[in-house]
Parts: C-alpha cells; structure tokens; sequence
C-alpha cells in the first residue's frame, strides 16, 4: 500500500503542474492540515481543509510573475510520502529570477492525504519521516545524475566509473540483440550511440526512489538519425539498480507502465 501512496501523491503533483486543481485536490482528505516552512514568516501556522490548502497555494503563488514547478524525487516513507521538488520563477515587481529546492512530507490515510509539512530542505524531510538513513539513497541519486551526464558527454570512464564491473545494459531490444555487459559491452553501447545517433542525448524529468538501492527515473530522450537525419523527442523510463553505490543493471523502457510493472509497481 505505501508506493501505493506514492503513486496518488505523483498523480496530484501531476494534476497540479497542468493547472488542474480540482484532480490535485482528489486524492486530499476534506480535513487536510498544511503546515508551512516555520521559517516563513508570511504564512499562517496551519491551513485546514481544502478551503485552506487552496489559501495556502495561493499565498505561496502570489510573489511570482512567473511560475514553474517540478517534483524531483518521491520516496516511499511507509504511510508517508517524502517529496522533493524544484520551484523557480521570477518575483512581481523586481522580475529577479529565483530558483531552489524544496521538501514535504505527505502524511496519508486510506488513499488521502491527510497532513502536508513544507520544509526548506530535504534533510529536514528525511529526518521528520524517520528517514534520515536515506543518506545512501541520495548518494544513489548523485551517481545516477553523473552517469547520466558523462553518457551526454560521451566520456566512456565517467559512466564506467558510475558502474559495477558486471553492470548491464538493457535497452528495449534486449530481448533480441541481448544486454551490454561490463566495461566492453559499456563502450560499444557509446560505439553504437556515436554511430546511429550522434547528437543522442538524455534530461532526467524525475528521478523516484523506490528501494535502499533501487532507482525508477523518467527521462526525454532527443536525437536524430546519422543517415537520415529525422529528429525525435521519445520519453523513457528506467530502472536503476545500484550495489555499493554504484549502478550495477539498468533496465530501459520506452513504455511507461511497462517499467512500472517491472519495478512491482502499477498505476
């Protein structure tokens, strides 16, 4: 039930980030409690209700001119669901752009949400949902983001760096042409990328952790064709399974519920 609660919580996140309050407020309990940033003076202790959630949204709208909004990691915290998210826009009046990163813990009770806490980094969220061992799990997270830029780069010993020596690589046509495994299989992964898709290159959407070692991030893949030279924006989901923080299996997928599955999980 608890990455149960994980998927509510990305689905109101989701409905949020299209404008769609009324899909956002679904999954929340009717009595919610908000409780802001204590280090926030412009706020109100607590919020109640949907009537107060949606103050408590607008309030913490109303200093922008501009404003975009990104969930960067969910974690399963049992009956809890720790959030990161990334907030970044430009201030009313001044136009001076801001950017930075937030937590929140989301406290649920038979698929809602009945407590919310904001918190001013994830530390503080980790600690408040007992998670503060997931110290490792965020050394995870760090090694997958470089993995994923030295493969951008195309700097081979950076992305082997990031791996076990019996990593495997398993793109969609696995089950055909097999995985890349080890050092070898790595490099003629990056021979075979340079050569089909040279311009191939992969952004990290969200990156959710769904186990001590175990790693669900969705990604957009950009790339064209060497010979015929045909651009495409592909979304992909895939799975990382490190040991020893570093990446010993990723698993790719170009369907969504597809990864879900594999990873025990459904939507």
């Amino acid at each position: 039930m608890s990455q149960a609660n994980v998927e509510i919580v990305r689905g109101a996140l989701e409905a949020f980030t299209r404008g769609d309050m009324a899909a956002a407020l679904g999954p929340v309990d009717p009595a919610v409690e908000i409780y802001p940033p204590v280090e926030d003076p412009d706020m109100d202790d607590v919020y109640r209700g949907h009537e107060g959630a949606l103050k408590y949204l607008k309030r913490w709208l109303e200093p922008w001119e501009e404003f975009h909004f990104e969930a960067e990691e969910l974690i399963d915290a049992g009956d809890q669901v720790v959030v990161t998210y990334r907030q970044r826009g430009r201030g009313k009046g001044s136009g001076i752009e801001v950017e930075n990163t937030l937590a929140a813990v989301a406290t649920m009770r038979d698929g809602k949400v009945i407590r919310g806490h904001v918190y001013l980094d994830r530390a503080a969220a980790l600690a408040a949902a007992g998670l503060s061992e997931q110290a490792m799990s965020q050394e995870n997270v760090e090694v997958v983001k470089r993995a994923v830029a030295a493969l951008n780069e195309r700097d081979l010993d950076g992305y082997l760096a990031c791996c076990t020596d019996d990593v495997q690589l398993l793109p969609p046509t696995a089950e055909l042409e097999g995985p890349y495994e080890g050092a070898a299989g790595v490099s003629r992964f990056f021979a075979d990328i340079r050569d089909a898709m040279p311009d191939f290159r992969l952004e990290i959407e969200r990156l959710e952790v769904i186990g001590p070692d175990r790693m669900l991030v969705f990604l957009r893949a950009t790339m064209s064709g060497r010979t015929t030279g045909i651009g495409a924006d592909l979304p992909l989901t895939n799975i990382y399974d490190l040991a020893g923080g570093k990446i010993r299996r990723v698993q790719v997928f170009a369907d969504r519920n597809q990864a879900l599955e594999a990873a025990g999980l459904s939507e």
